[in-house]
């Protein structure tokens, strides 16, 4: 039984629809991961003694603050066929 989200493109059960859209979601769900733990890290070092500690090895924390953005970015791809706009 569909739930009436198939396409004309789709094979008869509408695998070709469902399945773009269970890639799509795996992909936001990552993405959101990541982005969520950066504004963690963001929203941590608006404390003093955070900054402090921070500040002991700043380099790893621009390091990995711009890893999980880059990852977020990995896992919302354009569709194939269509250029990436970042």
């Amino acid at each position: 039984m569909g739930l009436g989200l198939e396409s004309p493109h789709d094979d008869a059960g509408g695998r070709g629809f469902n399945d773009a859209l269970s890639v799509l979601s795996e992909h936001i769900a990552q993405a959101s991961q990541f982005w969520f733990a950066g504004s963690t890290i963001n929203e941590l070092s608006k404390r003093p003694e955070v900054v402090q500690a921070i500040q002991r090895a700043p380099g790893f924390w621009v390091c990995a603050r711009r890893a999980l953005e880059d990852q977020a970015r990995q896992d919302i791809r354009p569709p194939r066929g269509q250029p990436d706009e970042h």
